[in-house]
């Protein structure tokens, strides 16, 4: 499994168990459920933003691919729900 694919089961696993949360939220629970993976020390170098670790941009790819194969939806109040 890539690390996308990683990132795209540790999302929907995340809001299985904990129900709808906003992309905050999702950091805080994605890094606790793999910290390994989400390693702060790696910096992005995809996104502009210089101070930003990369598994932040990688889980925030990972909600948008499975916003398109209809696995997550945001709702109005800014906050991602499995589908």
């Amino acid at each position: 499994m890539n690390r996308q694919q990683q990132f795209n089961d540790l999302v929907l696993r995340v809001l299985h168990a904990h129900g709808p949360k906003s992309t905050s939220d999702l950091y805080r629970l994605v890094q606790e459920s793999s910290p390994t993976l989400c390693d702060d020390r790696e910096d992005c170098t995809r996104c502009k933003v210089s101070s930003e670790p990369l598994w932040k941009h990688d889980m925030r790819w990972a909600q948008q691919m499975l916003r398109a194969q209809n696995k997550v939806v945001l709702d109005a109040d800014r906050r991602w729900r499995a589908v």
